[in-house]
C-alpha cells in the first residue's frame, strides 16, 4: 500500500496509530474461525481500516437463524456456505483487503502437524466460540500457543458476550501516552543549563522567555535559598513567580503559574514498568535470538547506568515566548534527542556485531530507535498466559475478592454453556436448566472446591438459557467492535492491550475486564 493513500482514505485512523501502524496494518494476515453474527462484526472492523487479508474459516451453511442477527446476509443466502458469502459480501467494505473463504475445515484442527504451516501464516487468529467449534479449542490453543500467533476468542449469547485472550509476550513501543513532554526542569543538562544561565530574572529579558525556562531559573534560586536540603514546594514557586509580574498581562508568567506543578517531577524516576524491563534478563542477557527490541533495551539500561536518567524525549509544547527565544530552546531539546538516540544507536550496533549480527537489522528500522527513544519512558511489555484446562477464573470464587467474583460471574456461565455444548453438540433451553446448573456446580465444587454457588449466578444462567444459544445484533456489534480494537493493537504493537478477559453485560450496558 502506497504512503499517498495514508493521507486519503486512511487519513483518520492514520492520524490514531501513524503511517507505521497503517502499513502493519497493510502487511497483516488475519484468520477468523466460524461464520457467527459477531465474526461478521469483527470482519466489519478489520477490513474497514485496510488490514491486509483475512481468511474466514467456517463449514456451516447460511440458515434461517443466521438472518435474525446478521446484517451481512439476506434471505437469498440460506443454503449458500456461509464464509463464502461473508467473504463476498464483506469485501466490498475495502477493495484494498483480500478476503478468502475456507469450507472444509476438518484437516485444520486434526492432532497431526499438517495443519502448522497453515495456522503459522497468521498473524492473529480470531475463534469464535460455537458449538461447532468447543471440542476444537483445545488442540487450537496448544498449536497457537507453540507457533507464538496471538489467539482471541469470543462468544455472545443474549445480552451477554466475553473476550478471551491468548498471546504471550507482546512489547509495546508506541503507547500513545498523551503527554511525552520532558522538560528536565529539575536536571537541565549542560546545553540547556547554559541557556537557563543567560536569562536573568533582574531585567526584562525573562519577560520574553518561555515558561520552562522562567520555572527552571525560579526552581533553582529558591533551591539555593534552601542550600539544596529539599525540593521548593508549588506554592512557594508560585509565591516567586507572582513577584514577577510587571503589569499582569504577562502570558508567559501565567503559564509557569499554572505549570508549577511539574516541578514535583523527579526527572531521575522511572515508570515501574520501565524498571522491570530494565531488570528482565532478556534485556540483561542478550543472545543470538534477541529480538531488536530487547537489544535497544540494553542499550537502554547502558544509557541509564551511565546517566541515572533516561533519554529525552525531544517533545517541546507549544509556549507562550519571544519566537526566537522558543526555536533557541526547541533547537536545544532536539539536540540532546539527537545526541541521547546516538548513545542507544551506537551501544545497540555494538551488541549486534558481539552477536554476530548485521547492522543492517537496526539500520532498517531506523524509525523502530526514533520511536523507542521517544517513549523510553513508557515502554511496556505484557505477558499473556496460556488457556488452562481448568480455567483459573474459577479461583476467583475462592478467594472472597467479592467484587472480582461479580465480574467473573458472566464468563464462568459461558464455560459451564460451552461445558453443556461439548457434550450435547448443542445449545441449552430452558428444559435443560437443572443439567446446566448441575454443570455448573460441577465445575465449581469437583474441579476447585468451591463450596458455595455464587450469589446471582443463576440469573445469568436463565438469560443463557432463554437465548438458546442466540445472540442479539447489538451486542454482537458492541463485542466484535471491542475485538477488532484488540485484534488492531496486536498487529501494529500500538497502546496497550486488554489484558486478557473482557465480559459484556448487554442489560446493565457495562464492561469488566480482568486478567486469568
Amino acid at each position: 500500500m502506497e504512503d499517498s493513500n495514508f493521507g486519503s482514505k486512511y487519513d483518520r485512523q492514520v492520524r490514531l496509530w501513524s503511517g507505521n501502524g497503517q502499513r502493519s496494518l497493510a502487511g497483516s494476515r488475519v484468520c477468523v474461525v466460524n461464520g457467527s453474527p459477531w465474526a461478521s462484526e469483527i470482519l466489519k472492523n478489520l477490513v474497514l481500516p485496510g488490514v491486509g487479508s483475512v481468511v474466514v474459516v467456517d463449514s456451516a451453511a447460511v440458515g434461517e437463524e443466521d438472518l435474525a442477527s446478521n446484517f451481512f446476509l439476506g434471505g437469498g443466502d440460506v443454503g449458500a456456505q456461509r464464509a463464502v458469502r461473508l467473504a463476498e459480501t464483506v469485501s466490498t467494505l475495502n477493495p484494498d483487503v483480500c478476503i478468502t473463504a475456507v469450507v472444509d475445515d476438518r484437516a485444520l484442527f486434526g492432532d497431526g502437524d499438517e495443519d502448522a504451516g497453515f495456522w503459522s501464516s497468521f498473524d492473529c487468529v480470531v475463534l469464535c466460540a460455537g458449538p461447532a467449534y468447543h471440542a476444537c479449542e483445545s488442540r487450537l490453543s496448544e498449536r497457537l500457543w507453540a507457533l507464538g500467533v496471538p489467539l482471541l476468542k469470543v462468544g455472545a449469547v443474549g445480552f451477554y458476550a466475553y473476550l478471551r485472550i491468548q498471546t504471550g509476550e507482546q512489547v509495546i513501543v508506541e503507547t500513545h501516552e498523551s503527554n511525552l513532554h520532558d522538560l528536565r526542569l529539575d536536571l537541565p543538562w549542560p546545553a540547556l543549563q547554559q541557556h537557563v544561565d543567560r536569562t536573568s530574572l533582574a531585567d526584562d529579558s525573562y519577560l520574553r522567555a518561555p515558561y520552562s525556562v522562567v520555572l527552571s531559573k525560579v526552581f533553582q534560586q529558591l533551591q539555593q535559598n534552601a542550600d539544596g536540603s529539599r525540593r521548593p514546594a508549588p506554592a512557594a514557586v508560585r509565591a516567586a513567580l507572582k513577584r514577577l509580574y510587571r503589569t499582569g498581562d504577562e502570558l508567559n508568567l501565567d503559564e509557569a503559574y499554572s505549570k508549577a506543578y511539574l516541578l514535583m517531577r523527579n526527572s531521575a524516576e522511572i515508570p515501574p514498568s520501565v524498571a522491570d524491563i530494565l531488570a528482565d534478563r532478556k534485556t540483561t542477557h542478550l543472545d543470538g535470538s534477541s529480538s531488536l527490541f530487547w537489544i535497544l533495551c540494553n542499550a537502554l539500561k547502558c544509557f541509564y547506568d551511565t546517566f541515572h536518567v533516561l533519554p529525552l524525549s525531544g517533545v517541546l509544547p507549544d509556549m507562550e515566548s519571544d519566537t526566537a527565544d522558543y526555536i533557541r530552546l526547541r533547537n536545544i531539546y532536539t539536540d540532546k534527542f539527537e545526541q541521547d538516540r546516538r548513545f542507544i544507536r551506537d551501544k545497540a550496533l555494538l551488541s549486534l556485531r558481539q552477536l554476530h549480527r548485521s547492522p543492517d537489522e537496526l539500520a532498517d528500522n531506523d524509525s523502530l530507535l526514533t520511536l523507542f527513544v521517544k517513549n523510553s519512558r513508557f515502554l511496556k511489555v505484557v505477558r499473556g498466559s496460556k488457556w488452562d484446562t481448568m480455567p483459573k477464573i474459577l479461583e476467583v470464587f475462592k478467594s472472597g475478592n467479592e467484587q472480582l467474583a461479580d465480574k467473573a460471574l458472566i464468563y464462568l456461565a459461558f464455560l459451564t454453556l460451552e461445558s453443556f455444548a461439548r457434550e450435547h453438540h448443542r445449545s441449552p433451553t430452558f428444559d435443560d436448566r437443572p443439567e446446566l446448573r448441575t454443570t455448573a456446580i460441577a465445575i465449581l465444587c469437583n474441579n476447585h472446591d468451591v463450596k458455595t454457588f455464587p450469589e446471582g449466578f443463576d440469573k445469568v444462567l436463565d438469560e443463557m438459557c432463554r437465548a438458546c444459544g442466540r445472540s442479539l445484533h447489538n451486542v454482537c456489534a458492541v463485542i466484535g467492535g471491542i475485538t477488532a480494537q484488540e485484534v488492531i493493537k496486536i498487529l501494529t504493537n500500538q497502546y496497550i492491550p486488554l489484558d486478557n478477559c473482557l465480559v459484556y453485560d448487554g442489560i446493565t450496558g457495562r464492561t469488566s475486564t480482568f486478567k486469568l
